[in-house]
């Protein structure tokens, strides 16, 4: 009998492991169809990586406006290996394509450990792709994507932990929950509140060996945690101040959960698929046979887990604004409240069932077809600005300028996902292909911190709105320092006729040479 099971294993692990090659390579391919991505925070992120990786490089002329800011602080599990990665792939932008490719790989593995632990079916695993490359993904939350997919594999350990305690699997949930916490906060907090309250029902069944193993080994990333707040406090990223929120009602929070289905605004499509997604999963769940009964403390584990991340959506504070500036909290717990709610359905899933789930991924393939198709189409807009870019020399100091403020500027891309602002992140590439200063870096104390700036209009954002004077170009003050400018042809009048040259122009755009700084060759 075994002999006669083993060859289907064998051809059912093959299959699995074909279809999950397959599926990733797919689901990765839009990140290497373009060379501008359009992930909204992405920009500033390889901005901050760039200026750790360069810091000490002359060539690159950072080291008179940055310092090294490093500390145990939450986007460390991905700046720091992208940093690393750059000595082996060349350039940031190279390894941090590889890493976002890692990252959309490893979702599927990720639930497999996580079903594993919970008896799920090893093809609901799938689902976490289209999941991977949603929305928060579209905005550049690199960090906390990755933290939510390996925050599954920490809650498979966990129960394994509690289980059946040995240290290996402390010491294993120590490193795991560190991790965690070094990715992003929010899956860490979801996690930690999580486990506390499956701590608490261990107690009725006297488990107090469970407890003496888990308790211990989470306690680290918590010291980690204060290792990090002290690092924030010394940087001045968190601030004196009492603190103060912006919370949702219900109703309010259900407004901005409903448009986080809309990927691309010119489109249907993408919203369509993942509520046929959601309905599938539904209908999964629905048509539960589970042949063996199970005990009710490990029956209802993932319920919980569920419930608790939705529950969180609706209790945490969409905007905390002191003290210190964090945006778009409650509605990141969707992310959670997906990721394990594909692993809803119990049993194996076969006949109908699995022809369904089948197809599902099936019609979740068209997700990345359009990917590359609006990645490639918003490349192609931005490249003119790249270009004149890359034709600064290494290490100049080029500044970007927007439309002026009296336009009511508008930073939505047409194309892609509503609420954006990928036309006021672009200024951060001066910095990412040339080095020198950049004025709209990220003032958080991490990776690096700002020790010497040049004057520069404030371009408006959720954390510094500024004022009609501050956002405005002045002429006589904001062209000290600067070696280049990059403005709109439309709106080249903004810079003095005498004190810059056109220097070159590609589209739209015009490169200006600030002849009070540099010499006119």
């Amino acid at each position: 009998m075994n002999g006669s099971r083993m060859p289907r294993f064998a051809t059912a692990k093959t299959a699995w492991i074909l279809c999950w090659a397959l599926l990733s390579f797919w689901f990765i391919r839009p990140l290497w169809v373009a060379e501008i991505l359009p992930l909204n925070d992405l920009p500033n992120h390889l901005g901050r990586i760039t200026a750790l990786h360069y810091l000490n490089d002359p060539r690159w002329n950072l080291s008179q406006f940055y310092a090294r800011s490093l500390g145990l602080v939450p986007y460390l599990g991905h700046f720091y290996p992208v940093h690393l990665m750059t000595y082996l792939f060349g350039t940031v932008t190279r390894a941090n394509r590889v890493y976002m490719s890692i990252y959309i790989a490893a979702a599927p593995l990720c639930g497999l450990a996580f079903a594993r632990a919970l008896n799920r079916d090893p093809w609901l695993p799938m689902l976490l792709l289209p999941i991977s490359v949603g929305v928060f993904f579209q905005w550049g939350f690199i960090s906390f994507c990755v933290g939510t997919m390996l925050m599954l594999p920490t809650c498979a350990l966990f129960y394994r932990l509690i289980d059946e305690p040995t240290l290996g699997r402390a010491i294993a949930l120590m490193f795991c929950t560190v991790t965690l916490y070094l990715c992003h906060v929010l899956p860490w907090g979801a996690f930690g509140l999580y486990a506390g309250v499956l701590l608490i029902l261990e107690i009725p069944a006297r488990r107090w060996r469970s407890i003496a193993f888990a308790v211990p080994a989470m306690l680290p990333s918590v010291a980690v945690l204060a290792m990090g707040l002290v690092h924030a406090g010394d940087t001045g990223y968190i601030k004196h101040e009492k603190y103060l929120a912006q919370t949702d009602s219900p109703t309010k929070l259900l407004e901005r959960s409903v448009r986080l289905l809309d990927l691309w605004q010119r489109q249907s499509i993408d919203e369509y698929i993942q509520l046929g997604l959601v309905a599938i999963v539904f209908f999964l769940l629905l048509t539960d046979r589970p042949k063996d009964a199970e005990p009710a403390r490990t029956r209802l584990r993932l319920p919980l887990a569920f419930l608790l991340f939705m529950l969180l959506a609706f209790v945490a504070p969409y905007w905390i604004r002191q003290p210190f500036n964090w945006w778009m909290i409650n509605i990141r717990f969707w992310m959670l409240v997906a990721a394990v709610g594909v692993f809803l359905p119990r049993g194996n899933i076969a006949g109908t069932r699995r022809v369904v789930l089948m197809l599902g991924l099936a019609v979740s393939t068209v997700i990345p077809y359009y990917m590359a198709r609006h990645f490639r189409s918003f490349s192609a807009r931005v490249m003119p600005l790249i270009k004149l870019i890359k034709r600064t020399p290494l290490g100049s100091t080029t500044l970007l300028l927007h439309q002026p403020a009296s336009h009511g500027r508008n930073f939505d891309d047409w194309e892609m996902a509503p609420e954006m602002s990928h036309w006021r992140e672009i200024y951060n590439y001066p910095l990412v292909y040339r080095g020198g200063y950049d004025p709209y870096l990220y003032d958080d104390g991490f990776p690096v911190k700002r020790i010497h700036e040049l004057p520069a209009p404030i371009v408006e954002s959720a954390a510094n709105w500024g004022t009609p004077d501050t956002r405005r170009f002045d002429q006589y003050k904001h062209l000290e320092g600067w070696d280049y400018f990059i403005v709109k042809s439309e709106y080249a009048d903004t810079l003095p006729a005498d004190g810059s040259r056109l220097v070159d122009h590609e589209g739209d755009w015009q490169l200006h040479q600030n002849l009070q700084k540099t010499p006119v060759e």
